[in-house]
């Protein structure tokens, strides 16, 4: 995952990004991606689409700005990572054995996938973490905050996921795997 970590710092840099919230949809434009809001259904947070050297992610409008935020983040580390792997990745909770519109091999995420099972759908979150969550950014947060002030840790995480517009989970999760909270 350090490797993540340098590719997202080096796209963070190269776009002269160094303020939160991070703006993933001006990333994605800078990318040549575009962003389209799409009814996906019950379960279905967003889709990555590449077709003729385009890239389309679809988002779900019914789901929270922070869960939006993270979908194209995250379909941003599909594109990063895994164009050649598939067409076509949706970000689902079931998983359909299927080739798709004509015979386009589709991917979809499980819920092995969700636990980190599926080496792509890890590869794609640890991606999606780095770039809303950056360290160099966390550090330079926390600093900031008066941390007197706060009288327990969810309040950090609180105050934290409130400033790079992520859900307080994500944010958990972050500052787990960076070793910062215990």
């Amino acid at each position: 995952m350090k490797r993540i970590e340098n590719q997202v710092n080096e796209l963070l840099t190269d776009l002269n990004i160094s303020e939160v919230p991070v703006p993933v949809r001006h990333i994605a434009k800078a990318l040549g991606l575009s962003i389209k809001s799409y009814d996906l259904g019950d379960g279905v947070s967003g889709a990555l689409l590449f077709d003729d050297n385009k890239a389309v992610i679809g988002i779900n409008p019914s789901e929270s700005r922070e869960r939006k935020r993270f979908t194209i983040a995250h379909e941003i580390g599909h594109f990063y990572l895994h164009k050649s792997h598939s067409p076509l990745f949706v970000d689902k909770d079931i998983l359909f054995p299927d080739k798709g519109k004509n015979g386009v091999k589709v991917l979809f995420r499980d819920g092995k996938s969700a636990s980190g099972e599926v080496k792509v759908e890890r590869e794609a979150n640890a991606f999606a973490a780095a770039l809303l969550m950056p360290v160099n950014l966390l550090k330079r947060e926390m600093n900031a905050l008066e941390l007197d002030d706060f009288k327990h840790d969810e309040e950090i995480i609180n105050a934290l996921a409130k400033r790079f517009r992520v859900s307080t989970i994500a944010m958990t999760f972050r500052l787990t795997n960076l070793g910062v909270l215990q």
